[in-house]
């Protein structure tokens, strides 16, 4: 129950976490959403950009690079930041809903996604992101990108690929999930409790506290179709040569293991080059060249070799030897 008093719960009910009064207000302001919408460039799609986040130290910097860059012209009804406490002056630039999981990268990070897919039901946008505050977004071509789709079907699109094990495989994170209103309304079909427990139980068990295997499961448990979608870079660029390809690129859409200082300097070359006005979102989202499908293909097979066979308790982020 959304209104239940907090009390003590497991990591199978994430959302019992949260205060009544905050939950309420939370509730209150996922459901402007939808009115909000209305003072949208009703040619593109309503999209809910759901950022996962941590005040760690090391972390906490990450969401207000983001809020200062590319999330910057966000209307606070697109944004949910979710794992962190609002920062101060920039309250009023998204929903926050502050830690009320472990804050590891583990099951820590299932129950963050479970909670964003939840509330992301709730406010029934026609696309839910789901991100990490490492991800650089070109948010107007995203949504001219998912202008082109269809939110009435179950959809999720991303970069598919990535196996955790025996009966777990599906979407790489690092190219963003990006869930339509259909795929949410299946994969919470039997109710949200439901829906977060077998979110859960996925990550303890056969997804091995991968949160993007986990969501995937569910997903094609609920007869969600998973499908690539091209100019999501969810790996480092190599050098600055491979970067500045990417930003010249029409098709780039988002870019992943950001940092914080990186986000301001992605920001400032976009801009040089003209790529964030509003002129520039054609966006050729249905064709991929061949650079980009082989390095999409390296992406996926390394995260396969180096993270997913691997327990995520011993996961280290760093490169594999070839």
């Amino acid at each position: 129950d959304l209104f239940a008093p907090t009390k003590k719960s497991t990591a199978a009910s994430p959302l019992s976490r949260i205060p009544c009064g905050k939950m309420q207000s939370l509730l209150l302001s996922l459901l402007a959403f939808q009115a909000a919408s209305l003072k949208f460039n009703a040619s593109l799609p309503r999209v809910l950009f759901t950022i996962a986040s941590s005040d760690k130290p090391g972390l906490s910097e990450r969401v207000p690079a983001q809020l200062s860059t590319w999330a910057k012209n966000l209307h606070r009804d697109e944004l949910l930041i979710l794992g962190r406490s609002p920062v101060k002056g920039k309250e009023h630039m998204a929903t926050w809903v502050p830690q009320a999981c472990q804050d590891n990268h583990e099951l820590g990070l299932v129950c963050k996604e479970a909670m964003m897919i939840t509330l992301a039901h709730r406010a029934q946008p026609d696309w839910a992101i789901v991100a990490n505050d490492d991800h650089y977004i070109i948010a107007d071509r995203m949504k001219a990108a998912l202008a082109k789709e269809d939110p009435s079907k179950p959809l999720i699109l991303g970069i598919v690929g990535c196996v955790a094990g025996p009966g777990c495989s599906g979407m790489c994170g690092g190219g963003t999930i990006i869930i339509s209103r259909a795929a949410l309304n299946k994969m919470t079909e039997n109710g949200e409790k439901s829906y977060q427990d077998e979110e859960m139980q996925y990550g303890k068990n056969e997804c091995k506290g991968w949160s993007d295997q986990s969501t995937s499961a569910v997903a094609k448990h609920h007869g969600v179709e998973l499908r690539t979608m091209s100019g999501l870079n969810g790996w480092k660029w190599k050098d600055d040569l491979q970067l500045n390809g990417w930003l010249h690129q029409p098709s780039t859409i988002s870019m992943h293991y950001v940092p914080s200082a990186d986000m301001y300097m992605i920001d400032r070359r976009l801009k040089e080059a003209g790529v964030l006005s509003l002129s520039q979102l054609a966006v050729r989202t249905n064709e991929t060249d061949t650079s980009e499908s082989s390095a999409r293909a390296s992406y996926v097979a390394k995260l396969n070799r180096c993270q997913y066979s691997k327990n995520a308790a011993d996961f280290v982020a760093s490169d594999c030897d070839a």
